[in-house]
């Protein structure tokens, strides 16, 4: 009876660490989402969308958003070779 409860607690505490890691999880996705969505939003009122941000106009390569001294930028995935920058901020 005794080994019965023992198990039944530490399954139960099994149980809670799962849940409690799928919580942080979650909340960590909820995040992500939410950036992302800010992102999209900042794009859409500059007159930019993401299709017309993945193609470099220099050289065919993927653009991206990358931090830099002054702040965000998109530049192209093929840097050194292309140079290709584009400033975020108006």
């Amino acid at each position: 009876m005794e080994i019965f409860v023992l198990i039944i607690i530490i399954l139960s505490i099994y149980i809670l660490f799962k849940i409690l890691k799928f919580k942080k999880i979650e909340k960590q996705i909820d995040k992500f989402e939410s950036n992302f969505n800010l992102k999209e939003l900042e794009l859409n009122l500059k007159g930019l969308s993401y299709e017309k941000l993945i193609v470099c106009p220099q050289c065919g390569g993927n653009l991206r958003i990358a931090n830099g001294r002054y702040g965000e930028f998109l530049g192209c995935s093929n840097y050194p070779r292309c140079k290709y920058t584009r400033n975020l901020r108006s």
